[in-house]
């Protein structure tokens, strides 16, 4: 058998770190019991062991468990597959001494780099201190603004909370007028996930600046961590490395009207068997989009202690679309929740390819077809052109070129000035199927609609 790396890790209160490691070369029963339990979507690369480190013994020890019917004889076991059902299945095999040391040397790198780091001062456990509520709600500040920081603060998930932990670390706000430009400012900062150490960095490093694999192993990747952090100055948080922003973050709240933080299309709250009381996910995550590195979801299924959404169970879920009411119950596939939440953000994000009123006429939309589900919500988008859309201004001046180009309004400004422009805009855009937006400002109708395939002509106002 052979130890292929450190998949993760995690920290629990500062006394024990469990460490995932992937392995390979498993005994040739264990392999064709795996095969057998997934069939044609056996993945031999799904092979695994746990690891753990006690602070206070200073001691690394070979996770094992009992009771599973892999095993004969109800033996301890000591490695693991993963289905493509993301259960467990352990097995009990024979780990040569060697490879023991091998790993625990591996695991001993992050644990010295984790103790270092707290021996400076930085914040190295997996935990991270994130329980900044307190803090924050503690600061001088208006009723508005506490409301609106603890209205934030609930629903952060586990990268922006990482996130969070830096910031504070870096330049701690003096009241919640700086707190809120805090929160507002996280998406400035990038997050290396699964990068908790300077050997971890110097690894990362590797990869950001393409270097050829047949000239990695002469690297001294501690230094080249140091070296990555001279140039790009963080803070390690947990097993992440979190990079703060090149240049001063805009300060976006002036103690005037609060603004709404954006970026993000569905936030979820998820739990496992392991972390009941769950944490929340941003989308869209871009990091699984482009397969670029552990992102929002990596790291919450991280805190969690699962490996796929498919482990994990919704408590709450919330949409930037206020239209769209109890989205947890729409869907009963938790992946299905995930891939449409993804996509409103994409699409939120393209603003419709450019189109400078796409936010409006979407609204618009979604109004004029009572949407209250985002799944219909991403059709409504999708097929936004099949929406005519037009302020009322705009209208009303292409209502009154046309009429005061008829014959009868040739009679000069007395004759115009008895005729009532507006009531007859408004008359004709109800008789071409147009709606009045919420803000009354603007008319939406879609094309296909009942009252446009009725009608037997006059002005078609686009």
């Amino acid at each position: 058998m052979e130890c292929k790396g450190i998949d993760h890790y995690d920290v629990f209160d500062g006394d024990v770190i469990i460490f995932s490691v992937d392995i390979s070369g498993v005994p040739e029963e264990i392999r064709s019991i795996a095969q057998e339990i997934d069939g044609c979507d056996y993945d031999p690369d799904c092979f695994g062991m746990w690891v753990n480190y006690d602070f206070v013994d200073k001691e690394f020890y070979l996770v094992t468990e009992n009771n599973y019917p892999e095993v004969p004889g109800d033996v301890p076991s000591n490695v693991f597959y993963i289905d493509q059902a993301a259960d467990k299945h352990w097995f009990k095999t024979d780990i040569p001494q060697e490879l023991l040391d091998h790993i625990f040397k591996e695991c001993g790198k992050v644990v010295t780099d984790i103790e270092k780091e707290q021996a400076e001062g930085q914040k190295g456990n997996g935990i991270m201190e994130r329980s900044y509520d307190e803090t924050i709600l503690c600061l001088p500040g208006t009723a508005e603004e506490k409301q609106w920081l603890a209205e934030h603060l609930e629903v952060l998930s586990v990268r922006e909370r990482t996130i969070l932990s830096a910031a504070m670390a870096r330049e701690p706000p003096q009241d919640m007028a700086g707190a809120v430009n805090c929160l507002l400012s996280l998406d400035e900062y990038e997050v290396r996930g699964h990068v908790g150490s300077y050997t971890a960095l110097g690894e990362f490093s590797l990869f950001e600046q393409c270097v050829p694999q047949d000239q990695q192993a002469y690297f001294d990747l501690t230094a080249l961590g140091y070296a990555y952090e001279d140039q790009h100055p963080g803070l390690f948080i947990g097993n992440c490395y979190v990079e703060y922003p090149a240049s001063q973050s805009v300060m976006l709240y002036d103690g005037g009207e609060l603004p709404e933080a954006e970026g993000w299309s569905v936030r979820l709250k998820l739990a496992s068997e392991a972390v009941p009381a769950g944490v929340w996910v941003k989308l869209p995550d871009y990091n699984e989009v482009n397969n670029d590195g552990p992102g929002e979801i990596r790291l919450a299924l991280d805190e969690l202690r699962v490996k796929t959404i498919q482990e994990c169970t919704l408590l709450d879920a919330r949409c930037v679309l206020p239209c769209v009411q109890n989205l947890a119950g729409q869907y009963d596939n938790l992946a299905d929740l995930v891939y449409d939440g993804q996509e409103l953000g994409i699409l939120l994000d393209k603003r419709g390819q450019g189109s400078p009123d796409f936010l409006e006429r979407f609204s618009a939309a979604l109004e004029l077809e009572s949407c209250r589900r985002l799944y219909d919500a991403l059709n409504i988008a999708s097929s936004l052109n099949g929406y005519d859309y037009i302020s009322k201004d705009r209208f009303l001046d292409k209502v009154t070129e046309e009429v005061n180009g008829q014959e009868w309004a040739k009679g000069g400004d007395a004759v115009k000035g008895c005729f009532d422009y507006a009531a007859y805009a408004a008359a004709l855009a109800e008789q071409q199927g147009y709606q009045t937006t919420a803000d009354g400002l603007n008319y939406i109708r879609k094309r296909d609609s009942p009252v446009l395939e009725q009608q037997q002509g006059g002005m078609i106002m686009q």
